[in-house]
């Protein structure tokens, strides 16, 4: 998927690289994933590709995370984007509140399976299915169980 915001973004072509793109001091961003999908794509590379694959995949990370830092700082300090809907990285549809709560925390996180605390300000948490009742009783019918059948844990 390409990044909306590199669009019509143009890179400066080093002079060990300008053979590959006929001699073009410049190569558009549209051009470079052309070119970066034909050389991943290609059966056979030699070190000339494989060289400038990597300068390739280099200038495209950079350039995204030029972009992406200022929005990545908005989202964690909770700044207001840009987008619609105060997104930095995408227009939020818009959909009908009146029938559901924007707001609700959809119960407690699954910290088992977790991968990055910034997952819950996200909100792409996975949630606990069972509800906090549920796991008092399970947690009191234990003690009860363990009490009346007088066991201990070593």
């Amino acid at each position: 998927m390409p990044n909306h915001d590199l669009m019509g973004h143009t890179f400066k072509v080093p002079e060990r690289y300008r053979k590959n793109v006929n001699g073009n001091d410049s190569i558009s961003y549209s051009h470079m994933k052309k070119i970066k999908s034909e050389l991943t794509n290609k059966e056979t590379q030699n070190a000339s590709d494989q060289d400038f694959l990597r300068w390739i995949d280099g200038e495209l990370k950079k350039a995204a995370n030029v972009m992406d830092a200022p929005k990545r700082i908005k989202m964690e300090t909770g700044a207001a984007g840009k987008k619609g809907g105060g997104n930095n990285y995408k227009d939020t549809h818009y959909k009908d509140r009146k029938n559901k709560n924007p707001t609700a925390i959809g119960g407690l996180p699954d910290v088992t399976t977790m991968s990055l605390p910034r997952n819950i300000m996200n909100n792409k948490v996975d949630y606990v299915k069972e509800s906090l009742n549920g796991e008092m009783n399970k947690i009191i019918y234990l003690i009860e169980y363990m009490n009346n059948n007088k066991l201990k844990l070593n």
